[in-house]
């Protein structure tokens, strides 16, 4: 059977799960600053991904100044490498958490009264949005990055939200189905008690 897609373009899961793996990779660069203790696995190759997005994203400011852009870069490689000797450390002293935990967030700590979950959708990218509008005055790269970065942080936590509550969904199903499969046994069998 030949792809009949012209230009040879993804189908729709595909360019689906492309955009959430840029989103991903652009959540993180907030990620690092804002939380700690993240599993061994989370940040993977999504690191890699940033300096990639902020090299394309360079590429549309010809003219200004990219400087802070790219020292931003440089401190969240240093952040990354830090993150994963911690995620190491705690390993090696017996600390376990999910290996694809997303980490604790630092912000928590103003808002006692919020659950872990509620800080990561909501006061996380409104915390970032507002330094994103406060940096496109001193320098629009940096700003209109760091906005975004807003955005791909709220998409993230929401699309991982969503991804766990369809999860649980059908963890609740297959109970069901496994009690109404267990039922017929037991009447199979003749035990009715």
């Amino acid at each position: 059977m030949s792809d009949t897609r012209p230009f040879g373009l993804p189908d729709g899961q595909q360019a689906g799960n492309l955009i959430m793996v840029a989103i991903h990779g652009w959540a993180l660069s907030m990620e690092v600053f804002l939380r700690r203790e993240f599993g061994s696995r989370y940040i993977g190759a999504y690191g890699a991904l940033v300096p990639i997005i902020i090299l394309l994203q360079a590429m549309m400011w010809e003219g200004q100044d990219l400087r802070p852009l790219f020292l931003f870069c440089g401190v969240f490689l240093v952040f990354c490498g830090g993150a994963r000797l911690d995620a190491l450390w705690r390993a090696r002293h017996g600390e376990m958490n999910h290996t694809y935990y997303s980490g604790r967030p630092l912000l928590r700590a103003f808002f006692p009264w919020c659950t872990e979950s509620a800080v990561k959708k909501f006061v996380e990218p409104l915390f970032v949005a507002a330094i994103g509008i406060l940096l496109t005055d001193w320098n629009p790269p940096l700003g209109i990055y760091v906005t975004f970065s807003s955005c791909a942080l709220f998409m993230r936590v929401h699309s991982a939200e969503m991804w766990l509550r369809r999860r649980a969904a059908e963890m609740n199903d297959a109970v069901l189905e496994q009690q109404d499969v267990t039922q017929r046994f037991r009447n199979l069998r003749g035990d009715y008690f």
